[in-house]
């Protein structure tokens, strides 16, 4: 999905009871890096109310929820070309 009010939009990540996890690709940001911004969004389904669960990423892979509701990922966050480390996260307080 890709629109203006939120950019591209990547759900990779199965329903977690009414939170749905989605990566937002602010495609109307690109950065001095030439490369779009990425932050990972919790969704209530229920509410419909988001929240992001990230800053912004250069890059964000393999986005999921544990049994327990934590949140895990593989993240891209550089501040220049020559840094190019993926990290794995694991976020204390998920959902």
């Amino acid at each position: 999905m890709n629109s203006p009010e939120s950019g591209a939009l990547l759900i990779d990540t199965p329903p977690f009871r009414d939170r749905l996890l989605y990566i937002q690709s602010l495609t109307d940001q690109l950065s001095e890096l030439h490369y779009y911004p990425q932050r990972l969004k919790l969704l209530n389904i229920t509410t419909k109310e988001e929240k992001a669960v990230t800053p912004d990423f250069q890059n964000i892979i393999s986005p999921t929820i544990s049994p327990t509701g934590k949140i895990a990922f593989i993240g891209l966050y550089s501040k220049s070309e020559s840094e190019n480390v993926y990290n794995i996260y694991i976020l204390k307080d998920s959902i």
